[in-house]
């Protein structure tokens, strides 16, 4: 059995396939209708397809067959089976079996075998509370039914309800108004996060009644069943909760909203519901023969999709782009040179290094909570298998600086906790299973633990804003007190929110480092690999040319890997130098998600009323708190066709428990995207929360920024009652390049006639919605940093060598780099080869990001062949029409060089330009659940001329549907007592798969459009077109938008902040007569919550009054002593330390030792105080003490006058079976207190 979406709680010593066992593969017909347990899920589908179609009594088994087309995915279906499936629920009652909800409601049977005895036989609720120790889940019997029968599933579970319905008429409005009302007060969900809220699944509940009431009087009727009026609907109802976060309030009756805060939480929450629906529900097929003959008169046309699923046809899409076959290989559409070998899975990863003899596996040991101190880390149930623990270290150590940053990562918790989730330490075992479940076994005691601080609101809707970086404004300054243009006639108010998003890669952060004779070999999965080579030397006090960095392709990326590799790395790196073995560290998810951190949160605010031109805002708006009116939330003033007159804007983003990364210099610049912003103020204010520190994400700050800027642009719309196309187009100069791609794409895509349909099909469907939006895009990129080439002939054959200092994660740059290559050489592509980037040919170089690292490797390789050309030339004169053969192997006769090197530099090379896009999306929704399709996605990106078109579109392609996970699948939720992430795998947390893509998704890369400052005339294609995704957000608010007008909401402005599902809040009405369903409007104004008192910032630069007293003493001590201290300083430094002497006692008592400068009198040997760690012995009392001599400047870069500096050493090891596992040593620098 595969443990699933369970860790094992005991790893078996022996496996047993039991697959090519025949009885448990049994799929019979006669006697009964028999599947084995070993049956897989695919299989059984199958078996159900043909069994249905054969045999009228088991008709109803394709409908089982496409319900378990909704579990899991395609590869869990082909290799799990009913059997696996069902032991799982036996052995976790929360599990949410559909397989076992499906045979229960049918009333199949299951035979169960032991070792002795006859067969058993239970039925699917009885088996939960069998025990099946020495067991085995045998066969599964399923029964028959005759056509008087009809069978739905919903994961509901209502017996009140159920009862009541028995002999009840579903033609009585009494029937109606009597279960909704039952389904009402039955309906009490618990609510454990990550799960939906217990409003939305009540809400659900009562929707999916409905939704089945209203199926059945809409149903096609081919053959001559009869009905009588008093027919009962035999559905089986069963409430199990389900996983996704989703519908957090409710849609009243057809979308109504409450209003609050905008934003991807709430659209995910609308949206992530298909996903939950998969989970929750299945519909019958529309062609069955049902009620209609006798019901459809009675209902009006327009409710009657309201019984009908979103059926997905196959995908399908259209890419155009422009190529010129004279200039091939360049401008040539070709598939990336690596695309096979990833196929077939023969293409390396790091992991993919084959076994190292003598290798080990590192895992981190995380903090448990979120908010506290560390008193003491005890490792020893860690340690009870002394024979397989090889090393345990539990230290602090800060990594380098990133990107000359003021502020430093701690690779180790420094004793005060930032977040749930903070790497400890690290435990080093000899396997991978090993080191995991050891590290999760280390227990770490805390005091001082407080409630962490974790949501963005919180911290902006505080009267407290210690958390809040004020910012600095840029263009216009905008107050208050400054009275409202001439011309301006609304001001509108809101606020816009993006949630956080993990960087789903198929490789976590993964490293091997393996010790040579000349220092260390590291193969890390980054996107720096200078910032690595940099980092792991400072912590080793190591020179960096021992540290060689070597990157061939790294398995995704999307930014997580600029920095936070350096944590893998690092800790690889640090205990291999000490054992002197290889060592592999592989993040397992789980811990990649709760210790490297995600995009940031950002919530922009912006605020006013509609006033009129001769009003003005000196007084300001009414009901501010001191904290926001201090900041001074955005505001918008336009005039009646929503030229934006005036903007101020204050736009916060979570940075987490670090401020390494800001968006203070991006956001003023990239928030305005297409539009004029002459009077536009807009400040950043970076947000301190505990969690961990956040990192940049594909198209980092330019995807919140053009997020932000569209939803404001809606608004205008709505306010002035503007098209909003023409809205954006008014505020967008007129000689902007991106107005003719908007007139261009509004053809192409048939835009105002597509909208004219969407509009017609809403007027007559109550229950199913279309929307449609169009979005501009400008994205400014920035060529920065150095990158090198190195390009290499071989005259022997001709063929070429190219290394360079960027990082294949996918994006495709080795392949545009050999077209590049092969274009400027002038010969054929095949004769190109890329070999593994280094840190040896990448000498400090930058990192691969930003969507410019293929433009700077493609500069650097074409002025590498431009010099090997110009050496070539002189030898060209003197041969006659030479071949290039003829032409390099005559060089190298002459001994003419063919290796040349350039580096590409910014300050030289390097020009910005902007990338220009429009997108046109098309989604449908099911008003009733909230499952939705994206219809139709329609992009024109400039992408210039293209290096490579076909990588082009799929960068396109890819970036959107990352993108359109923000909006419609994907989002972070936390625990928000401990802090912990709790959406922290694939069993809760839902990136976009193949059936969430456009379902036609057409991609067009513009026609004639050389960038004329871009490499060989292209621009990057990365990271632009993520930023096109909002308008999948947009366009399912306006698909909303029609269904509150249905249901008598004024059109005007709502957030969406959470969005929720119900129909029985309202007063259910006659449905066979004029009225419909209905509820109240709800509308009113939600206040974000606020706390009363906020942690101050960490780190503060005069923090003594922390440290012991021992600290300040006039002379220097050296502190010995189990355990670890209870107060740490932030200025601190770490090593480990692997003694595998006997000798060592199993307690070792806490001394002071006093010592001079050079330990002379400490220690036996004395070597010259060097910056260099030297390690030392101390015998005192037939005690051996390993320790390491202080550093004459602190390895933290905080520069200190050495008089002033105080060092505090401290010593933790634990003895089992008289061997150490481990001896940290910690180094701790502090100015003397005065």
């Amino acid at each position: 059995m595969f443990p699933g979406a369970y860790r094992r709680r005991v790893e078996p010593r022996v496996y047993i396939d039991v697959s090519g066992v025949p009885e448990l593969r049994t799929l019979t017909t006669t006697p009964k209708v028999t599947l084995g347990g070993n049956v897989t899920l695919r299989e059984a589908m199958e078996f159900f397809n043909v069994l249905s179609a054969q045999d009228q009594e088991y008709a109803y088994t394709r409908q089982i067959s496409e319900h378990i087309d909704l579990i899991a995915n395609v590869s869990v279906r082909n290799i799990g089976t009913i059997a696996g499936n069902l032991m799982l629920k036996h052995e976790h009652r929360e599990f949410d079996s559909d397989m076992f909800l499906l045979l229960e409601t049918v009333g199949a049977s299951l035979i169960i075998k032991a070792d002795k005895g006859s067969d058993v036989t239970k039925s699917p609720a009885e088996f939960l509370d069998y025990d099946m120790n020495q067991k085995v889940l045998y066969q599964i019997v399923v029964p028959p039914y005759d056509n008087t029968y009809v069978f739905k599933t919903y994961k509901i579970h209502a017996s009140q309800s159920e009862n009541y319905l028995k002999g009840k008429s579903v033609f009585s409005q009494e029937t109606l108004t009597g279960v909704m009302n039952l389904l009402e007060q039955e309906l009490q969900p618990d609510y454990i996060l990550p799960d939906a809220s217990p409003q939305y699944r009540k809400g659900l509940a009562e929707a999916l009644y409905y939704k089945l009431y209203r199926e059945k009087f809409s149903c096609s009727c081919v053959g001559s069943t009869k009905f009588s009026s008093s027919l009962v609907v035999p559905t089986r109802l069963n409430l199990t909760p389900f996983r996704s976060p989703l519908f957090h309030r409710r849609i009243l009756e057809a979308s109504e909203i409450e209003p609050g805060t905008s934003g991807p939480v709430a659209m995910n929450s609308f949206i992530r519901n298909s996903k939950a629906l998969l989970d929750l529900i299945y519909w019958e097929d529309r062609n069955d023969q049902f009620l209609l003959q006798l019901s459809g008169s009675r209902v009006k046309s327009k409710y009657l999709s309201g019984g009908e699923l979103l059926t997905r046809p196959p995908s399908s899409g259209v890419q155009q782009f422009q190529t010129d076959s004279s200039q091939w290989p360049l401008n040539q559409p070709v598939p990336k040179i690596e695309a096979l070998v990833q196929c077939s899975g023969e293409a390396e990863y790091v992991n993919d290094h084959p076994p190292i003899p003598g290798q080990l596996f590192a895992a981190f040991v995380l903090t448990t909570e979120a908010v506290g101190n560390i008193v003491d880390i005890d490792p020893s149930p860690a340690l009870v298998s002394a024979a397989d623990i090889l090393a345990c270290s539990i230290g602090r150590t800060p990594l380098s600086r990133v990107g000359g940053e003021a502020n430093l990562y701690l690779l180790f918790c420094s004793g005060k906790v930032l977040y749930e989730g903070q790497p400890v330490g690290i435990i080093v075992a000899v396997t991978r299973r090993l080191a995991n479940k050891a590290a999760n076994n280390v227990r770490i005691q805390y005091t001082n633990v407080e409630k962490p601080v974790i949501q963005l609101r919180d911290i902006v809707g505080a009267e407290n804003g210690t958390r809040v970086d004020l910012g600095q404004a840029s263009g216009a300054n905008i107050d208050k007190g400054v009275t409202v243009p001439i011309g301006v006639t609304h001001v509108v108010k809101g606020s816009f929110c993006n949630s956080r998003q993990y960087h789903f890669t198929m490789e976590t952060q993964t490293c091997l480092t393996v010790p040579t004779e000349n220092g260390l070999n590291v193969f890390s999965s980054t996107q720096w690999m200078d910032n690595v080579q940099g980092a792991i030397a400072q912590i080793l006090a190591i020179p960096e040319n021992s540290v060689v960095v070597s990157v061939r392709r790294v398995g995704g990326a999307y930014g997580s890997k600029i920095s936070r590799a350096n944590f893998t790395a690092a800790a690889s790196a640090l205990a291999a130098n000490i054992l002197n073995k290889p060592v592999r560290m592989i993040l397992r998810m789980e811990t990649n998600m709760r210790a490297v951190g995600f995009r940031p949160e950002a919530l922009n605010k912006y605020e006013a009323s509609t006033w009129t031109a001769v009003q003005s805002s000196k007084e300001g708006p009414k009901g501010m708190s001191g904290f926001e009116s201090r900041l001074g939330l955005l505001r918008v003033g336009v005039d009646d066709v929503g030229n934006i007159k005036y903007l101020k804007s204050d736009f916060f983003c979570n940075i987490g428990s670090s401020n390494n990364y800001s968006y203070a210099l991006l956001v003023p610049v990239l928030f305005p995207n297409c539009y004029t912003s002459l009077d536009w103020s807009v400040l950043n204010h970076d947000v301190m929360t505990h969690m961990a520190a956040q990192v940049p994400t594909r198209a980092p700050a330019t995807f919140q920024c053009i997020a932000s800027i569209e939803y404001i642009m809606q608004h205008i719309a709505n306010v002035v009652q503007k098209d909003p196309v023409q809205v954006r187009i008014n505020n967008i100069a007129a000689v902007h390049p991106v107005m003719s791609m908007i007139d261009e794409l509004k053809t192409s895509s048939q835009y105002d006639e597509r909208l004219k349909d969407i509009e017609a099909f809403n007027k007559v469907n109550r229950w199913k919605k279309k929307g449609i939006s169009l979005v501009p895009m400008q994205h400014n990129l920035l060529l920065i940093g150095t990158f090198r080439a190195l390009v290499s002939i071989y005259a022997a054959d001709g063929t070429v060598t190219v290394q360079h200092a960027g990082t294949e994660i996918g994006q495709g740059i080795n392949t545009k780099v050999a077209q590049v290559c092969a274009h400027t050489l002038g010969i054929p592509l095949d004769l190109v080869s890329i070999q593994p980037s280094n840190s040896v040919v990448a000498a400090n170089g930058d990192s691969t990001a930003g969507s410019v690292t293929s433009d700077t490797c493609c500069y650097a390789t074409i002025e590498c062949c431009k010099i090997l050309l110009a050496r070539l030339e002189p030898v060209r004169l003197t041969l006659v029409d030479p071949t290039w053969l003829t032409l390099v192997s005559t060089a190298k006769a002459m001994e003419v060089d063919l290796t040349a090197v350039y580096m590409f530099s910014s300050q030289r090379d390097g020009k910005p330009y902007a990338v220009y896009g429009v997108c046109v999306s098309e989604v449908e929704i099911d008003v009733l659940t909230g499952q939705q399709q994206v219809k139709r996605v329609d992009i024109l990106e400039d992408a210039g001329q293209s290096i490579s078109p076909l990588i082009d579109v799929g960068q396109v392609m890819g970036a959107f549907v990352m993108g359109m996970g923000v909006w419609t699948h994907e989002d972070i939720v936390y625990d928000p007592t401990g802090g912990a992430v709790l959406t922290n795998r694939t069993w809760n947390y839902y990136p976009p798969g193949m059936k969430d893509i456009p379902i036609d998704f057409r991609v067009t890369l513009k026609k004639d459009s050389p960038n004329p400052v871009g490499v060989a005339r292209s621009k990057g294609t990365g990271e632009p077109a993520l930023c096109l995704a909002v308008s999948v957000f947009i366009a399912l608010r306006n698909a909303i938008n029609s269904a509150r007008t249905d249901a008598g909401v004024a059109n005007g402005w709502y957030d969406l902040v959470e969005v929720h599902l119900h129909l029985a809040g309202g007063k259910v009405e006659n449905h066979f007569g004029k009225t419909t369903l209905s509820t109240p409007d709800r509308d009113s104004n939600l206040d974000l919550p606020v706390i009363g008192s906020l942690v101050p910032r960490e780190w503060t630069s005069d923090n003594g009054s922390d440290l012991p007293e021992l600290f300040y003493d006039t002379k220097p001590v050296l502190i010995l002593e189990q355990g670890l201290l209870s107060v740490f300083s932030p200025y601190l430094s770490s090593l480990l330390v692997w003694c595998p002497d006997k000798s060592l006692p199993r307690q070792l008592r806490a001394e002071t030792i006093a010592y001079s400068d050079n330990c002379a009198q400490s220690v036996e040997q004395v070597g010259d105080p060097v910056s260099i760690p030297r390690l030392y012995q101390v015998n005192r009392r037939q005690e051996v003490i390993w320790f390491v001599k202080a550093l004459s400047t602190p390895v933290s870069l905080i520069e200190f006058p050495a008089e002033k500096t105080r060092t505090l050493l401290a010593h933790s090891y634990f003895v089992s079976n008289n061997r150490i596992f481990y001896l940290l040593t910690t180094t701790i620098h502090r100015e003397k207190k005065h």
